[in-house]
């Protein structure tokens, strides 16, 4: 429950996609090497998606949605960089 609570406060300073991406990828406890492989991409890609540099695309939100148990439409209003 802790860890549910921490990672809710951590969600609420998110500013950026970005940041809420890094936010759920380490409440569960992946790299962007984990995350990169899963996805067949560079773990360089995982973290440009994290600095804003890059955005994912439909099919990679989906995956990622999967990977790190979010509904997409619930961080669409997030900014991107």
């Amino acid at each position: 429950m802790k860890k549910e609570k921490r990672v809710k406060a951590l969600e609420a300073k998110a500013k950026t996609v970005g940041d809420w991406m890094k936010i759920k990828r380490l409440a569960k406890n992946l790299t962007p090497s984990h995350v990169a492989g899963k996805m067949g991409i560079a773990a360089s890609v995982v973290l440009a998606w994290e600095g804003g540099i890059y955005t994912p695309n439909e099919k990679q939100w989906q995956t990622l949605s999967i990977l790190l148990s979010f509904n997409v439409r619930a961080y669409a209003s997030y900014p991107t960089g």
